[in-house]
């Protein structure tokens, strides 16, 4: 006969037994070795996503602050073309944007990664003469852009630039005719040819600025009938109009100055392509110029009236005739307003026909003058 011992007075048999201190089995403390890889794994993979992320807004940044640089470059070039007159070349275009921003010549001729810009000149420009290139100086004396196509004048042919600059690596080796190419290139993207084959760049790193200097060159005509009668270009020093007649293409802002001996009497600014001038001064007074009076309007009148007739115009329009146009113009004018400003009838067609007779004879009075021949 088993006799089973009695329960001890204080345990449950549903609890499971315990242990002493000494024999409990201890908690897991932290990650296991696996754990820490996949941690250590998820946490590269992050990173590298943002790393990237940032590399390619930084590029971004870097490439729109190079663009606005170039802008910049390119309006302050312009604008020390049309100052000093004088449009550089490939070898000191840096010189005169760094003076017309007050900037170093290295710092405008090197980007922020240390590559150099380089200004590129279409192959097909012309200027200052036939088959003329850069560097091109509007000189003191009356000559102008005169390139010439069939024996005609011309404005100055393809004068366009092209600033660029790499944020990557250094750029190929450029000629001539890779220009075209980046000019019509589209912007953020390798531009095709020789050159750029196996360039380690991508077309984020490219940045160009064209430039069109056609705009700031406007035509220039004057003639001269005496040689008393003299004029400069952007100087105070009247000289002899060369043959008597000047013809060319000015940059804007060109200051021209019209005299007799050494009295200055009138200044033109070059801001838009001019109508023929003749430059025919008044005789010279032997007393102060009279002031705006009936009497100085009617001697001014006569002046005008004595001035010689223009024989290239194929149709003589004496000065006299055309202030006896201008003059059946006004009285024609006068007489519709007095009828009402009709838009029929007999008012309203003298005064458009006067209208056409005195236009016209303005026209011929300046208009087809060349070297010489003056009536």
């Amino acid at each position: 006969m088993t006799i089973r011992p009695p329960n001890p007075p204080h345990q449950n048999l549903d609890e499971e037994p315990r242990f002493p201190a000494a024999r409990r089995p201890r908690r897991r403390a932290g990650f296991t070795l696996l754990e820490m890889v996949g941690v250590l794994a998820v946490t590269m993979i992050l990173a590298s996503m943002v790393f990237t992320a940032s590399l390619k807004q930084l590029s971004l940044l870097n490439s729109q602050q190079e663009s606005t640089n170039l802008l910049s470059y390119a309006n302050a070039l312009q604008n020390g073309i049309l100052r000093n007159r004088y449009v550089p070349g490939p070898a000191d275009w840096a010189a005169v944007v760094a003076t017309e921003l007050g900037a170093s010549p290295t710092a405008v001729a090197t980007n922020a990664c240390g590559q150099p810009r380089l200004l590129l000149v279409d192959p097909q420009l012309q200027i200052g003469r036939a088959g003329g290139g850069l560097p091109y100086a509007q000189t003191n004396f009356l000559t102008g852009s005169v390139v010439t196509n069939g024996g005609v004048l011309v404005p100055p042919v393809s004068p366009r630039l092209v600033l660029v600059s790499s944020l990557g690596p250094a750029l190929p080796s450029l000629s001539a005719s890779d220009f075209n190419v980046l000019w019509t290139n589209a912007d953020g993207t390798l531009p095709p040819g020789a050159a750029w084959t196996g360039w380690r760049g991508s077309g984020s790193d490219l940045c160009a600025q064209r430039i069109n200097l056609a705009p700031l060159f406007v035509r220039l005509t004057l003639g001269n009938c005496f040689a008393t009668n003299l004029l400069a270009i952007d100087s105070l020093t009247l000289t002899n109009v060369p043959g008597g007649l000047v013809d060319g293409y000015f940059l804007q802002g060109t200051v021209v100055t019209l005299g007799v001996g050494a009295r200055v009497d009138t200044k033109l600014v070059a801001a838009a392509d001019t109508p023929s001038l003749l430059f025919q001064a008044p005789p010279v007074l032997t007393t102060n110029a009279p002031g705006i009076t009936a009497s100085a309007m009617g001697l001014t009148a006569a002046w005008f009236a004595s001035s010689p007739a223009n024989g290239y115009s194929g149709v003589t329009y004496t000065p006299s005739a055309v202030m006896s146009s201008v003059t059946n113009y006004m009285g024609a004018y006068v007489n519709w307003a007095n009828n009402g400003f009709q838009s029929s009838g007999g008012a309203y067609g003298a005064v458009v026909s006067a209208n056409s007779l005195m236009q016209t004879a303005l026209q011929n009075l300046v208009q087809g003058f060349t070297s010489g021949n003056c009536h």
